[in-house]
């Protein structure tokens, strides 16, 4: 079988695709600064280097192995974070793309799959869903990273014969994700009310978010590896929750009725984000498998063995 390439591959979405990688019979390489990732979700049947995609090092990852397949998932994912430090947040998200792009073409791989952004990416949509053809409106650092990284991936397959497909992609749940970041908010709400103390809102929340299982996007970022020639594709569920909604079926099925905390909205935050998936079906011949119910209680699940080994996961 063929060798890919995981950036990231050591944190929440990278660990799940790198397991199914492994399970299809690939050969899996995976790249990771362990900034956000973890040593544990790294199997012994990989081989992994810890470094930043900005090292120079890089180039010796590529010529050890013989990288047919490249998935490009670790990035600077904190929209506050982007807003306080955007010089960090283009490093991680540009110049660490760039880079990556660079030795994908000097050592010619085949293909290039990219995880890119949603709401941060095409910004407020409050009057229809985001269609891949949507001028990019991004209202934060992080979502001009994100921009910015796909139009390298571009500007590299008309340079060289690079296939690529850009996955952009909605709020991603389910277990392993990390409840202290602010992308996790089904793992940060879980963390709360498992533990009985009280979550904490960012606004009003009526913040409107497509979730999407684990599951379902593992199968999505592998569709891509056989469909969708220079594509960007939406993935996502196709259906908007507001976050105070999440909260609630997560306190009907933790058992929580403790009080909520409520604190300002923060900056660079989409309040409405709706997004279309129907090029999905089309070009990637995928569509969501797992319910919101359904993904929301094995996540709890997760996390209610988790939160028996101590106070925190």
């Amino acid at each position: 079988m063929a060798t890919v390439l995981v950036t990231g591959g050591a944190g929440f979405i990278g660990s799940h695709l790198t397991e199914s990688l492994l399970q299809d019979g690939y050969k899996v390489v995976v790249v990771d600064n362990l900034s956000s990732g973890s040593s544990a979700h790294i199997s012994n049947q990989l081989n992994f280097a810890q470094m930043e995609l900005t090292d120079k090092q890089l180039g010796e990852v590529f010529s050890h192995n013989e990288i047919s397949y490249v998935y490009h998932l670790a990035a600077q994912t904190n929209v506050p974070q982007s807003v306080s430090f955007p010089v960090k947040d283009t490093m991680s998200n540009v110049l660490g793309t760039v880079n990556l792009l660079d030795n994908c073409l000097a050592f010619k791989v085949k293909k290039f799959i990219y995880l890119s952004g949603g709401a941060a990416l095409y910004g407020e949509t409050p009057e229809r869903s985001a269609t891949e053809t949507d001028q990019l409106a991004p209202i934060s650092p992080l979502g001009l990273s994100k921009a910015v990284a796909e139009k390298y991936i571009e500007w590299a397959a008309r340079t060289a014969e690079l296939d690529y497909t850009i996955l952009r992609c909605s709020n991603i749940y389910g277990p392993r994700q990390d409840p202290y970041r602010e992308v996790g908010v089904v793992a940060s709400f879980c963390n709360f009310l498992l533990h009985e103390r009280a979550p904490t809102i960012y606004g009003d929340g009526s913040q409107m978010r497509d979730f999407l299982y684990i599951d379902d996007l593992c199968v999505a970022m592998k569709q891509a590896l056989v469909e969708g020639r220079h594509e960007i594709v939406n993935i996502g569920s196709g259906t908007s929750h507001r976050i105070i909604d999440i909260l609630e079926k997560l306190q009907e099925i933790t058992g929580f009725s403790g009080d909520v905390f409520y604190r300002p909205a923060r900056s660079g935050e989409v309040i409405e984000f709706k997004m279309n998936i129907e090029k999905a079906s089309r070009v990637l011949k995928w569509r969501p498998g797992t319910s919101l119910e359904s993904g929301l209680q094995q996540t709890v699940d997760y996390y209610r063995t988790a939160a028996q080994a101590g106070p925190d996961f």
